[in-house]
């Protein structure tokens, strides 16, 4: 491998309600060579999943329980194998969360 090449470890997206805290998160993952994109909308993260191969769904706490089940059902029906990560205590502890989704079974 060559000095400084990131590899890119799973395709995470990332969605919130709070575009700064998003933003971050998505940064934050980007920086540990993760694929990471980030949504604020119900309506544009169900597109992304349409649309491209995800790992790792992160839902925020902002996210309600009718949009959160909608967001998960879309996942798994669009993403084989996908897995979620439901934040409820904030972004602070994404990097480590999406790790452990990594690497579980």
């Amino acid at each position: 491998m060559q000095s400084g090449v990131k590899v890119i470890t799973a395709n995470v997206l990332v969605v919130g309600r709070k575009s700064d805290e998003v933003a971050r998160a998505t940064e934050a993952l980007r920086t540990r060579g993760y694929a990471a994109s980030g949504e604020i909308s119900d309506d544009d993260a169900i597109e992304t999943l349409r649309n491209a191969r995800v790992d790792i769904v992160v839902l925020g706490r902002g996210i309600d329980a009718d949009s959160r089940n909608r967001l998960i059902e879309t996942a798994n029906a669009r993403c084989p194998g996908v897995k979620i990560v439901e934040q409820f205590g904030g972004f602070e502890n994404v990097i480590s969360e999406v790790e452990e989704a990594k690497n579980s079974h």
